[in-house]
């Protein structure tokens, strides 16, 4: 192991093993001040919440930083190192052990938020809870850990604090799906995103029933307009060619512990220039009392920059080049594990009649337009691949903060520079399997397009 890698696993254990103990520390700590009777031991307990919540807080992202610098040493290792496999093997354990260290982390901090706002209730405001509750005065004296229990309920309700314990466990799928882009990077050239799971996510059902009725209503309207049943075909035949999809064997065993099937339906813009029909999955759709994909998925943090950083950026230069990404979201590979949670139903032959033995069944490979999570998804992908561009940091950089979803909006002092940094950035996304397609070069001067050494695609 190299001298730097060596001393940043020193870092990262040392990091670890701190925020361990503050974590599992956490139940013994406020046992004291929960079963004392006096006013004053509820406010000692707000007060050595506050401070240890702080604490996890600054520790966390202690062996955040650490963890990052450690995977990178990681990853730039020479390939003549000697026992590489040896200090891979060792680095995935190191890893392992720190990410088990935030997830417990992790659920100190939900608890710690959640007794934190209990605990902002004096004795005297919690006794008027329980009056309101009860319709008489509390009788006796009652322990904080009682007061603390009676009040939970109002206070959940009133201060919202399942809202704010979604924040955080927002940014902890944030940070989990990040940590598996970069275990999971350059298989075979792809970026694979990975699925932002709530913990009920198993309560989904297979919805197979619900996706039968909306294929025979899909169907029904398709062939009374057959040449969009005709583009229907010719998209999904496209995206199965692509590897988008891929068809399902359904006589073996899934490959995930969640199997879904999701409705979908053609959403039509012939205005459009490039992409006139889109196939459009309804993650959203759910049987009575039961949950939606999308409702077992994260949204996932905004990775956005600023509209308005971009805007003004935009009007520094002489030259204007707008760009998108080619069907962005379907660039992001989906994990083996997740993707029959992403089934669909089409006809095997679109000539003959809807039945049992003219069903297909499909599932993505890819992020499925539809998916809560997909923003969250390619933002996080293309971001994690720019910052770790080893090709050409500078325009990787500048990319970085002129893309707002799909499109990459930049300016240039001149055509030649315009022309040039594109054709840059060109081989920036052609590095993860993505094709960046030119659509606007302004001259400030004359106000023309001028796409004299651009590709249009």
């Amino acid at each position: 192991m190299t001298s730097a890698s060596a001393a940043r696993q020193g870092l990262l254990t040392r990091a670890s093993n701190r925020l361990s103990a503050i974590s599992d520390e956490d139940a013994v700590l406020f046992a004291t001040q929960e079963d004392s009777n006096e006013t004053k031991d509820i406010k000692e307990l707000h007060r050595r919440i506050r401070t240890t919540k702080a604490t996890l807080i600054m520790e966390v992202e202690k062996v955040g930083v650490a963890l990052i610098k450690y995977s990178s040493a990681v990853d730039e290792l020479p390939v003549g190192t000697p026992s590489k496999e040896e200090i891979l093997k060792r680095a995935k354990a190191n890893i392992d052990a720190a990410q088990e260290a935030l997830d417990r982390a992790h659920v100190a901090l939900t608890k710690l938020l959640q007794k934190q706002l209990l605990s902002k209730f004096s004795t005297e405001v919690q006794r008027h809870i329980l009056r309101q509750k009860n319709g008489k005065g509390a009788e006796g004296t009652w322990s904080t850990k009682v007061l603390l229990a009676h009040a939970k309920e109002y206070v959940i309700s009133e201060l919202n604090i399942n809202a704010q314990v979604e924040q955080r466990q927002q940014h902890f799928a944030e940070r989990q799906g990040k940590l598996n882009m970069r275990d999971d990077r350059k298989k075979r050239g792809w970026l694979l995103g990975a699925t932002p799971w709530r913990k009920d996510a198993q309560q989904l059902p297979d919805n197979k029933g619900l996706a039968v009725r909306h294929l025979q209503a899909l169907v029904k309207r398709l062939v009374d307009e057959p040449e969009l049943l005709q583009r229907y075909q010719e998209t999904l035949q496209n995206q199965l060619t692509e590897g988008i999809i891929e068809e399902v064997d359904e006589t073996r065993v899934p490959d995930g512990g969640i199997v879904h099937c999701l409705p979908h339906r053609a959403v039509v813009t012939p205005q459009k220039s490039t992409t006139k029909l889109r196939i459009v999955f309804d993650a959203s759709a759910h049987l009575k009392d039961a949950p939606s994909l999308n409702d077992v998925l994260h949204r996932g943090p905004v990775l956005l920059p600023k509209l308005c950083d971009i805007l003004l950026r935009f009007r520094i230069g002489n030259v204007a080049v707008a760009s998108d990404v080619e069907k962005a979201s379907l660039q992001v590979r989906l994990h083996t594990q997740d993707r029959d949670a992403t089934r669909f139903l089409w006809v095997k032959d679109t000539s003959r009649p809807l039945c049992q033995d003219n069903i297909i069944t499909y599932r993505f490979s890819r992020v499925a337009f539809g998916l809560i999570c997909s923003p969250f998804l390619l933002a996080g992908t293309i971001e994690y691949h720019l910052q770790h561009n080893t090709r050409n940091k500078e325009v990787a950089r500048e990319i970085d903060s002129n893309t707002y979803v799909d499109n990459v909006v930049i300016t240039a002092r001149s055509t030649v520079e315009a022309t040039t940094f594109y054709k840059e950035s060109k081989k920036v996304f052609r590095d993860m399997r993505m094709n960046l397609r030119i659509h606007l070069e302004r001259c400030k001067r004359h106000a023309t397009d001028s796409s004299e050494g651009f590709e249009r695609q």
